[in-house]
């Protein structure tokens, strides 16, 4: 004969079950504003069932329920999304760093304005072609002289101001180095938390909220490629060559090159002296705003 016990049993674990439910609820409206954080849904599996005694053995009468019980909460997070958003973030940084960089010109080129090389350009001419109607004026001489003062002058503060731009964009540089580097050791150590939590069984869900999160300001200075194992653990590299593997990193650092004539940070990976092969993002934003020649090598040669 069942006793009234099972039902209380059975109504309890609902109770608890739906508690939890409520609990996870309230933790996602929590965290509605917490950059990087996933939804959290508590998944309801049948507990486990119990056969019903009998006198006699008859398998026919099956097993009796004993409820519901929450059987793992899951992060309502999609991985090729994910990826989609890393391929993207790989293009707005490098689209906005050239955007940064460019308008930064366009400020110290200053045009047009009444102090701009263009407004010293036309003076300079003006005055040459008064000098031209009247070659015997002192008055137009002297003119011709400080209009092409003015000029020059003109020219040499522009070509000062882009010299600091250029070495902003190697200062620039060494932070997103930096950056880099410091990122890649908070995946390691993340993919080290991660490691316990999922060996004891549990699900690491905001710790792999973290980690994604991390990864989406990663993809933004560079383009990386992320590969995931069964253990949720993640090796990331950069153009194939690896920058992060499970719980060790390796670093990049910055080296200084003056074959140009001008100094010139190159990012190279620490201890082998071997270039980093960076294709999009910021930092290859700042790379190639320094040295492309359609960029600010270009306009710096033209003045």
């Amino acid at each position: 004969m069942r006793t009234s016990f099972t039902g209380i049993e059975i109504a309890r674990r609902a109770l608890q079950a739906q508690q939890r439910s409520l609990d996870i609820v309230g933790h996602n409206v929590a965290n509605a504003n917490t950059p990087g954080y996933s939804r959290q849904v508590a998944v309801h599996t049948s507990s486990q069932p119990y056969p019903i005694p009998q006198f006699t053995h008859n398998p026919s009468v099956g097993m009796v329920g004993t409820g519901v019980e929450i059987g793992q909460i899951t992060r309502m997070r999609d991985q090729f999304v994910e990826m989609r958003l890393r391929q993207e973030n790989h293009n707005l940084g490098y689209w906005q760093t050239l955007k940064d960089g460019l308008t930064q010109v366009e400020l110290i080129f200053n045009e047009p304005s009444e102090h701009g090389i263009h407004q010293a350009l036309n003076k300079f001419w003006d005055s040459l072609s008064e000098l031209s109607r009247n070659p015997e004026s002192d008055a137009n001489r002297t003119v011709v002289l400080q209009t092409a003062e003015a000029l020059a002058e003109s020219i040499r503060h522009v070509r000062s101001q882009l010299g600091k731009q250029r070495d902003n964009m190697n200062t620039i540089a060494e932070i997103k180095v930096s950056e880099i580097n410091t990122i890649a050791q908070q995946i390691a150590d993340l993919n080290k938390q991660i490691s316990k939590v999922v060996v004891a069984g549990y699900q690491a869900n905001d710790l792999l909220d973290k980690r994604d999160e991390l990864l989406q300001q990663l993809s933004q200075i560079t383009n990386i490629e992320v590969v995931e194992s069964e253990s949720q653990q993640i090796t990331v590299s950069i153009s194939g060559a690896t920058l992060v593997d499970r719980t060790r990193t390796y670093a990049l650092e910055t080296a200084k090159n003056f074959d140009l004539g001008y100094e010139r940070v190159e990012v190279i990976w620490q201890g082998s002296n071997a270039p980093v092969h960076v294709t999009s993002g910021e930092l290859y934003g700042v790379l190639v705003f320094r040295d492309g020649t359609d960029n600010f090598p270009g306009v710096q040669g033209y003045i």
